[in-house]
């Protein structure tokens, strides 16, 4: 194995999509399972939020935690950091996140990544459905006094979950696993970060608000992609021969294995 080889790096063969899917490692699967497990994770825990809120909605067992958020942002306001919030504020709207996704989008459908295109679309979707719905069930209030104009109800963050989701689907969607992709998850976290802070620094929304909308837009991220490409994996064991597949391995050369 070549030194600077990065581990779980997925070997990628656009003239033999399905053979190469039959070939993947069990490391390979193995970690696809984890982010699975991780995004269902994610999931529950804005469900669990979610849930909370349901059963009281104007005064939740965290709402001290909200309160204590909210206070430290205030007493902590400056010029710089509310100007870098509400340009952050922006950034994560539709006028800009979709112009964002159409682009990725037919990205994919140049580099005709089928499975890639299929799990960021539907991640995409299932978000969209997800703020409107939650805001509605939820109708929790927001924060008084937003620095920003607001619409709808307060839980989840739309900012939160669009951000998170776009960031994440784009790496997943755009990078094979290995060292690269966790560098640019990195980069997708800070993202998602700095969106869920604005959006409490302005008072815009309840710290909890960006949490499940976080957890909510990575969840799906992450869960879209574990499905599509475990399933493309399925699919292609059952149909792709056996020869095919030890072909297939011994074509990966340097790939590495966990």
């Amino acid at each position: 194995m070549e030194a600077d080889a990065a581990p779980l790096d997925e070997p990628v063969d656009d003239d033999s999509p399905i053979a190469d899917a039959a070939a993947d490692s069990e490391g390979l699967r193995r970690a696809r399972r984890r982010s699975l497990a991780l995004a269902v994770g994610l999931l529950l825990l804005a469900a669990a939020l979610a849930a909370s809120l349901r059963s009281n909605v104007l005064d939740p067992w965290f709402q001290p935690f909200d309160d204590a958020v909210r206070s430290w942002s205030i007493d902590h306001r400056s010029g710089f950091a509310t100007d870098l919030a509400k340009l952050l504020s922006v950034i994560g709207s539709s006028w800009v996140s979709f112009p964002v996704r159409l682009g990725v989008t037919v990205l994919l459908v140049v580099q005709r990544k089928w499975t890639q295109l299929a799990a960021f679309i539907v991640a995409i979707a299932a978000s969209e459905v997800a703020i409107g719905t939650l805001k509605d069930f939820i109708d929790r209030p927001r924060p008084p006094a937003s620095l920003v104009v607001t619409t709808g109800m307060s839980f989840p963050s739309g900012h939160a979950i669009a951000g998170a989701v776009t960031a994440f689907g784009i790496v997943a969607a755009l990078l094979p696993r290995g060292r690269r992709r966790w560098h640019w998850f990195v980069v997708a976290s800070t993202f998602a970060a700095l969106m869920s802070w604005s959006r409490v620094y302005l008072s815009a929304h309840w710290a909890t608000d960006t949490i499940a909308g976080t957890a909510i837009g990575v969840g799906l991220a992450l869960l879209t992609e574990g499905l599509f490409e475990g399933g493309r994996t399925t699919v292609a064991t059952t149909v792709v021969p056996e020869d095919d597949v030890s072909t297939a391995s011994l074509s990966e050369g340097g790939a590495a294995r966990p």
